[in-house]
């Protein structure tokens, strides 16, 4: 993007693919990529966010939606409230215009098949603010806060 900046080519912003996994990548991290692209004076928009509950590679991934324990469900909400706490952050040197998710609900994310690749054929991920029937999540109610 330097380089390209450099060169004349007119780009305005950078949409950030934000598939975020609840142990990675660091809020540090994110914030430093964030600046990077402020710094060559363009926007920064979060694309695609989703958070799995599992890591990489997305093994030990629960059967059904019901095997799920409250405890990760927790641990995403944190995950979410760390994000939009550092989106909104009026410290941050970047400008972040907006967030898209890359999906709704639980009923359908890429990531149940991301899931079942790696468990044998089994396997569902929950990486929304609603569940498999459109109720809140205690990550939507992280975020409200």
């Amino acid at each position: 993007m330097k380089e390209l900046t450099e060169d004349g080519v007119p780009i305005d912003g950078v949409g950030h693919q934000a598939h975020i996994q609840i142990g990675w990548p660091t809020i540090q991290e994110i914030k430093d990529s964030f600046e990077k692209f402020a710094e060559l004076g363009l926007d920064n928009q979060v694309t695609e966010l989703d958070v799995s509950l599992y890591g990489w590679p997305p093994t030990g991934a629960y059967g059904t939606y019901e095997e799920i324990p409250e405890e990760l469900f927790e641990a995403q909400a944190e995950r979410y409230g760390q994000l939009f706490e550092l989106y909104t952050d009026k410290n941050l040197k970047a400008d972040i215009s907006s967030v898209t998710f890359w999906g709704i609900a639980d009923n359908h994310t890429w990531l149940d098949d991301r899931a079942e690749e790696y468990n044998d054929g089994v396997g569902v991920d929950a990486p929304f603010l609603f569940d498999e029937n459109y109720y809140v999540k205690p990550a939507y109610w992280k975020i409200m806060k």
